[in-house]
């Protein structure tokens, strides 16, 4: 009903009513049957097997038809622009959840419920209910509070503000991931981001994971930081020294005072030039920070027992008894480490303290060092680089104060989408409500090589993307249980009538999808089908979510090339023919049941059905039971496997001697006899 149709029947009510009756009344009834008449495929708002589904409003929804004047169709667009609400009217309420506050706005109207929320920030919902007897109205405003929808005996309408993700642009785009080692190393001082640039200028590239941080460890970065200078962390950051001169088989490289020599910004020179190819870049740190609050003192890169960390910057440290003994009293240690851990013990006053209890989880230090993460380290490269970085993706998520680092980072760059590993992998699920912004979309742990990343294994984050709103997930899903437990033994994808099902909040994570394009995070050999990859992409990207390829870098063990300052080239061609794949993709050829992968062990048991399985033969059987100790740790026929099958290292010795008198040869013949399928490297799938 038009302004003018219902002016015309306001006249007239008027004019032939008696006058003891309320013409405003019959109008009001009048009006509230044509709406009540509505068609039924108008009506958005659906129950699917008891699981709410929030309305998203529509021209034809008769649950906007609601605002005082709003009446003809170009008005009621405006309002539905203007207002960007999820709206569930009737017999609806709103249940708020978490810490922040109810304001109760006086004049209760659903115009005014909505101004109201409209002008506060952090309202993320309102509720307008209408008492069953009294018929007042009451509005009520949810501050900072996640909101969703219940059933309630009362008449109302309960309205959840659309999320404004930050990681909006991420939608529906394809993205790259790989790192370089950080602190001084021939990676980091060498390293020519131009050449990357050059790579990726005419691929179909939205954003760049890259590090921030070494992968994997937080004891080295990729820029100055003032602290790090000032305790002279040596080979921390990247200094502009000759490696080529000072390297490790230099005994005069540790003596080198690196605090003379100037600082590269090596993450600084990358924001750059992907600037200039118009290519995001998301920040890739990881969260144990200097003080490895996850791997431990031990795989800090300058502790004498790393080999690999020695080989990549460790050359540069002195870390002699002698050092030790005057850092801490101890003879063995990781300088880096024990100047990070006494800075942040005298700024936060802890006096005296244990070393030990670095690592003792909620320990006053513990939570010193963590804090000090957050708001000494993220806050200053949060600041130094500022909105140039689009985003953050922080690794070891459950080894930091996540509330304060999402603090640190919007302080200085409130636009930036944060995503964190930890929680449940399988659905993808907002594991941090209020503090990220995408998912981490990790996939399922390798398992010895067990679980290959095209393996079925990891298909329900195609399903997971296919099942989301627009492209967003919730921590609310069904089923609720992480598939990527290794207690799941039969593949759940396959189950008759199996779907993934979100409810809507006002929390709201972008669906993304993190893969390694090689059997590794950053090397081994690339395994995918490559039609497999593009309808694995075509999919996560058609439902709105986001699709990573983790890369290796030229140079790599294994990899071509010796140049760290480009992606390994092959794995460059497999993608770009990924790429032109998806646009001639009409229909899809895999599902949970046919990946075509290969699980890198013959595996059975829990780890058998995401990839084709050809039972060994007799002479090929693992001792499942055989086990051997090495430097302290027993290892099984899994770990002498996993490098045989898929690099140069050997670990097939008769000196890996272990129960029943049996050597690793012996007890391991899949692997290890080479008539057998595991001696064999690992050929490419690259057929379609």
């Amino acid at each position: 009903m038009d302004k003018i149709a219902k002016n015309g029947v306001q006249k007239m009510l008027f004019k032939i009513l008696p006058s003891r009756i309320n013409p405003w009344l019959i109008f009001a009834i009048f009006t509230s049957s044509i709406l009540q008449h509505v068609p039924a495929e108008h009506q958005s708002c659906q129950e699917n097997n008891n699981i709410s589904t929030p309305c998203e409003p529509s021209l034809n929804d008769t649950q906007v038809v609601i605002g005082k004047g709003i009446s003809t169709p170009e008005r009621k667009s405006r309002y539905l622009q203007s207002e960007n609400y999820y709206v569930r009217k009737k017999k609806n309420k709103c249940v708020p959840q978490g810490s922040g506050k109810i304001v109760i706005v006086g004049k209760a109207s659903l115009n005014s419920c909505r101004k109201g929320c409209d002008r506060d920030k952090g309202c993320s919902g309102f509720e307008l209910s209408v008492h069953r007897v009294t018929k007042k109205k009451k509005c009520k405003l949810f501050i900072f509070k996640a909101v969703t929808f219940a059933p309630t005996k009362e008449r109302g309408w309960c309205s959840i503000k659309r999320p404004k993700s930050r990681a909006h642009w991420m939608s529906g785009k394809q993205g790259i991931g790989f790192h370089i080692p950080g602190g001084t190393h021939r990676g980091t001082t060498g390293f020519n981001p131009k050449k990357v640039a050059i790579q990726l200028r005419h691929g179909e590239f939205s954003y760049v994971i890259f590090g921030l941080s070494s992968g994997a460890a937080g004891d080295r970065y990729l820029g100055p930081h003032p602290i790090f200078k000032t305790l002279e962390m040596k080979a921390v950051t990247p200094k502009n020294v000759n490696t080529q001169l000072y390297n490790p088989s230099n005994p005069k490289s540790k003596f080198v005072r690196l605090q003379n020599y100037e600082d590269v910004d090596v993450f600084g020179n990358f924001l750059d030039e992907m600037e200039r190819i118009n290519v995001k870049v998301i920040a890739y740190m990881n969260v144990q920070g200097p003080a490895m609050l996850k791997h431990g003192e031990a795989r800090a890169f300058d502790h004498p027992a790393n080999k690999v960390g020695f080989s990549s910057g460790g050359y540069f440290v002195n870390n002699n008894p002698g050092v030790c003994q005057k850092l801490s009293g101890v003879n063995v240690c990781a300088p880096s480490v024990r100047k990070w851990v006494s800075w942040v013990a005298r700024k936060y006053s802890i006096s005296p303290y244990n070393f030990r209890d670095t690592y003792i989880e909620g320990s006053p230090l513990n939570t010193a060092l963590k804090d000090a993460y957050a708001n000494v380290i993220v806050n200053h490269y949060a600041q130094r680089y500022g909105n140039r970085i689009a985003g953050f993706w922080f690794d070891a998520g459950d080894y930091g104060d996540r509330a304060k680092i999402a603090a640190a980072v919007r302080r200085h760059n409130p636009k930036a989408a944060i995503a964190y590993n930890r929680g449940a992998k399988l659905p993808l699920r907002n594991n941090n409500r209020g503090l990220e912004d995408f998912t981490f979309g990790h996939m399922t742990p390798e398992d010895f090589g067990a679980n290959p990343p095209d393996g079925c294994y990891n298909y329900g984050m195609v399903l997971s993307a296919e099942s989301s709103i627009k492209g967003y997930v919730y921590a609310k899903v069904f089923p609720s249980t992480d598939l990527s437990a290794p207690s799941i033994a039969k593949n759940p994808y396959a189950r008759p009538g199996f779907k993934i099902r979100y409810t809507e909040d006002s929390y709201a994570s972008l669906a993304h999808v993190f893969l390694p394009a090689q059997l590794r995070w950053n090397s081994g050999e690339l395994v995918w089908n490559i039609r497999q990859a593009a309808e694995w992409v075509h999919r996560v990207r058609k439902a709105g979510g986001a699709f990573t390829w983790s890369v290796r870098r030229s140079g790599c063990a294994g990899c071509t090339g010796n140049s760290q300052s480009i992606i390994d080239p092959p794995v460059m061609e497999f993608i770009k023919q990924v790429t032109a794949q998806l646009k001639l993709i009409t229909a899809y050829l895999f599902d949970s049941t046919n990946c075509a992968c290969l699980s890198e062990l013959g595996t059975t048991g829990n780890r058998s059905w995401g990839c084709e399985h050809f039972e060994p033969k007799e002479g090929c059987k693992n001792d499942r039971d055989w086990t051997f100790e090495l430097a302290g740790t027993k290892h099984n026929c899994d770990w002498v496997c996993k490098p045989s099958a898929t690099s140069l290292s050997n670990r097939c010795l008769i000196s890996y001697l272990g129960n029943g008198g049996k050597d690793a040869i012996g007890a391991c013949p899949y692997c290890c006899n080479r008539n057998c399928p595991g001696y064999s490297r690992r050929f490419a799938l690259l057929g379609t």
